[in-house]
């Protein structure tokens, strides 16, 4: 687990950055268009992180966080499995951003824990099992499965880009 935070880490941190640091631009067309692409990066990093935290899991080497190759073509035997997954993925993620918009009481500070286990698990069960359906499957899937899954990823990624974008404020 010490080693996928990591790994998510590293993926992370320029869109996050860039993120944040558009908000503290002084300039607001500078620091709209350091959003922008920091939320496109975001968005290409989330549609791979999930997958690659699996890979890291079941390889469990540390490098296989950057084998983008393989991820894509695990995607290519699967391509429905794995926009299910990434949707269920990022939507149980979004109720962990709401629980920033209030400050917890200190007394029920272990609450929001429960609700990340609660909505993170089922997720990483469904990613799981996409990359299992992917690894059975020996031929890659008709082009036109592939492409509308791939149509499909951009509007969830972005949307939780732009989830994480406002959460801040």
């Amino acid at each position: 687990g010490l080693r996928g935070f990591f790994g998510a880490l590293i993926w992370l941190c320029i869109p996050v950055t860039m993120m944040a640091f558009a908000t503290r631009a002084e300039d607001p067309g500078f620091g709209g268009l350091v959003a922008a692409v920091g939320g496109l990066l975001l968005g290409v990093v989330l549609v791979h992180l999930p997958f690659l935290q699996t890979r890291l899991a079941t390889t469990n080497r540390f490098a296989s966080m950057f084998e983008i190759r393989d991820v894509r073509e695990q995607f290519r035997r699967a391509p429905i499995a794995w926009w299910v997954a990434l949707l269920m993925t990022l939507a149980l993620a979004i109720p962990l951003y709401i629980l920033k918009a209030e400050l917890v009481p200190r007394e029920a500070a272990w609450l929001p824990s429960l609700f990340f286990v609660a909505f993170m698990w089922p997720a990483r069960l469904v990613v799981g099992w996409a990359v299992g359906r992917a690894d059975k499957r020996e031929q890659r899937r008709h082009w036109i499965f592939r492409g509308l899954s791939k149509m499909g990823m951009v509007p969830v990624a972005l949307i939780f880009a732009l989830v994480v974008y406002f959460s801040q404020f």
